[in-house]
């Protein structure tokens, strides 16, 4: 069994979520089908929960029999190959000490994909070659190791260079480390002081940037005052419900020459949901116990209750639809294309964009709701959320910048044949009261599809 098959299995595990997502697009993989009989009944409610915040990764839903079947988009973000750097470090395989690690390390926002059908190879002193494969994926933030056995003849200490086919480069053995042209000191300084029990202070700390948007890096620089030598820093970036997106680990403590800024870089992958994000520090022991933070008066406080240095992501701003606006009482604004020549059976999926802007601040909690209204005029099919799921309500959106949401309704299987109407709204999310259009009305009309038996 390939490593990178125990890999992927735990990536899975978390689907959805940017980091399975973007690996699954990027290996250009078209389908994902969902067993919900895999899972217990509370997982999949979870899944359920979850997958509508990742409809713009989806362009059609099918359900056959007991499963659901997801095709994909193509990703947003292009990986680079100059974002992979690599170092070689000494290993042991099978017992056996004259072994190397080539490691691989993804400092950018998108996973990069190796051609495995091409041969990378180690070059040593003596003349000695030795082939290798270099890791199948390497996930945003990520890293990965080939280990590969040597001979005496090709001993560690004799490697000269290696030459790394899908990386399309040459790298000489020792290879300097990359030097970094950012400056941080533009980014702005929030003082701190926060100790954390027996070990070091955060003195301050720095943010790229307080927003971010798919496609990029976030940097966050930690001012520290002591610390132990064998201990390591853990940033994370979680998510709303405070679950861990992506990891950032270093050992700033490790060098008594290393400075004491302490930098950690986090991607942000087009598969990215937007909403508000948070920044959590953690300081483990060697041992892997964490050295929980104290507050002013000195009292332990566990690491996951510290409030986190808060990271608002925004979607990308996409094209506005050319078709009329239409204004909403309270300042929201839509763009509704109409789904073309769309011809549904019952039971199946309607997948749909609607592109909303903000004309004025949204203070109040609103829901959107969608529906699908038969020849009877009954509703064969409805789905209603907040804006970005939950996680990006009205409230976070920039003013006049439009932010294009993906919406699924899935029909009713007994849902009768005939010319169905796509309408869309909003209400109030404490009342259930609909908002009414500036012309008056409460929905509108974004078009027809058609349902055969």
């Amino acid at each position: 069994t390939p490593p990178i098959y125990k890999e992927m299995r735990q990536w899975f595990k978390s689907f959805p979520d940017p980091r399975s997502v973007d690996v699954i697009q990027q290996l250009g993989v078209d389908f994902v089908i969902l067993h919900s009989k895999a899972y217990s009944p509370e997982q999949w409610t979870q899944i359920m929960q979850d997958l509508p915040r990742y409809w713009f990764a989806v362009e059609n839903i099918y359900t056959v029999g007991e499963a659901l079947v997801l095709k994909l988009v193509p990703p947003s973000c292009k990986p680079s190959s100059a974002a992979v750097n690599v170092r070689f470090q000494p290993a042991i395989l099978d017992g056996l000490p004259n072994s190397l690690d080539v490691v691989f390390e993804n400092t950018g926002p998108a996973a990069f994909v190796s051609d495995v059908r091409q041969v990378s190879r180690l070059n040593f002193a003596n003349g000695a070659v030795k082939n290798f494969t270099e890791p199948l994926v390497v996930p945003p933030g990520a890293r990965q190791y080939v280990t590969v056995p040597l001979t005496g003849e090709s001993s560690a200490v004799n490697l000269l260079t290696a030459d790394l086919a899908s990386l399309q480069r040459t790298v000489s053995v020792p290879d300097p480390p990359p030097v970094s042209n950012i400056s941080v000191d533009d980014w702005p300084r929030q003082s701190l002081g926060l100790a954390f029990v027996d070990g070091p202070q955060l003195a301050a700390y720095r943010l790229s940037a307080a927003e971010a948007t798919p496609c990029t890096m976030v940097g966050l620089a930690l001012e520290w005052v002591g610390g132990h030598p064998a201990d390591r820093v853990l940033v994370q970036l979680t998510d709303p419900f405070g679950r861990v997106v992506f990891e950032s680990i270093t050992r700033p403590w490790a060098s008594a020459a290393q400075s004491s800024l302490d930098v950690h870089w986090l991607p942000v992958p087009g598969t990215t949901p937007p909403g508000q994000y948070g920044l959590r520090v953690w300081v483990q022991t060697a041992a892997g116990e964490s050295r929980w933070p104290m507050t002013d008066e000195g009292v332990p406080l566990p690491p996951n209750q510290l409030p986190p240095v808060p990271l608002l992501i925004h979607p990308p701003q996409g094209a506005v639809p050319a078709v009329p606006a239409v204004l909403f009482e309270n300042g929201v604004q839509l763009r509704a294309e109409e789904p073309v020549d769309v011809v549904l059976q019952p039971g199946g999926w309607l997948r749909f964009d609607l592109t909303w802007q903000v004309m004025q601040p949204v203070d109040t909690m609103v829901t959107v709701f969608t529906q699908l209204l038969g020849p009877d005029g009954r509703v064969w099919g409805q789905y209603d959320n907040q804006p970005g799921g939950g996680w990006y309500p009205f409230a976070l959106w920039p003013a006049h910048r439009p932010v294009t949401e993906s919406y699924a309704i899935q029909l009713s299987p007994d849902a009768p044949p005939g010319e169905y109407r796509l309408i869309a709204g909003l209400y109030e999310a404490d009342t259930g009261v609909r908002i009414l259009l500036s012309t008056g009305g409460d929905f509108v009309d974004v078009g027809t599809i058609r349902v055969e038996q």
